[in-house]
C-alpha cells in the first residue's frame, strides 16, 4: 500500500510539474509574442523618427540654399542682374529726392565733419522723431550699400564669366562699370 501511495504521490507531483511546465511554456510564448510586438513598434517609431529627421534636414538644406546669395547667383546670374537693375529703377523712382541729395552732397568739410556739409536726407512721407538721425550714419550707410552692391555684382560677374569664358575680360569690364555706376565698389575677381 505504501508503494501505491508513493506511486500516487509521484503521479500527482509529475502532473503538477507537467502543469507548471505547460503554464511556463504558455507564459514564455505569450511574453515572446509581446516582446516581438513591442520590438516591431519600437522599430516603426525609430524609422518614423529617422524619416522625420531626414525630412527636417532636407528642409533646412533647402532653406539654406534658398537664402545663399552665392548659390543663387551661380544658379540664376541673369535673373539676379535683372532683379538688381529693376530694384535700382524702382528705388530711383520711389526716392528721387533722396538720390538727388546723395548725388549733390559735398564731401566732408575741412574739419572732417560731414554732418554740417551734408544736408539732411528726407524720405517722402516719412517723419523722423530724431532730427539728424540718418545724417549721423550717412557715411556708414553709403559704405554698406557700396559693399553690398559690389559683393552681389561681383558674384554675378564671376558666375557669368564662368558661363561664358571666351568673353571673360569684356564681361568683367562691363560688370565692373555697372557696379561702379550703381554706387558699388567692384570686388577683385576670384581666381578660376
Amino acid at each position: 500500500m505504501e508503494a501505491l501511495q508513493d506511486l500516487a504521490e509521484h503521479t500527482i507531483v509529475d502532473r503538477k510539474t507537467a502543469d507548471m511546465r505547460e503554464e511556463i511554456d504558455c507564459t514564455r510564448s505569450a511574453l515572446a509574442d509581446k516582446v516581438e510586438a513591442l520590438e516591431d513598434r519600437v522599430k516603426d517609431n525609430v524609422q518614423t523618427v529617422e524619416d522625420s529627421i531626414q525630412i527636417a534636414t532636407d528642409a533646412v538644406a533647402t532653406v539654406r540654399r534658398t537664402f545663399d546669395i552665392k548659390h543663387q547667383v551661380e544658379q540664376y546670374p541673369w535673373a539676379l542682374v535683372g532683379g538688381c537693375f529693376l530694384a535700382g529703377l524702382a528705388a530711383s523712382n520711389l526716392f528721387p529726392r533722396v538720390l538727388r541729395q546723395l548725388r549733390k552732397a559735398p564731401g566732408p568739410s575741412a574739419n572732417g565733419s560731414s554732418a554740417a556739409a551734408n544736408p539732411p536726407l528726407e524720405l517722402p512721407g516719412v517723419t523722423r522723431s530724431h532730427s539728424g538721425f540718418f545724417d549721423l550714419f550717412h557715411e556708414e550707410i553709403a559704405k554698406v550699400q557700396g559693399m553690398a552692391i559690389g559683393y552681389v555684382m561681383g558674384l554675378a560677374r564671376d558666375s557669368i564669366k564662368q558661363s561664358v569664358p571666351k568673353l571673360a575680360s569684356q564681361i568683367e569690364s562691363v560688370m565692373n562699370g555697372v557696379t561702379t555706376k550703381l554706387g558699388g565698389t567692384p570686388l577683385q575677381a576670384r581666381a578660376t
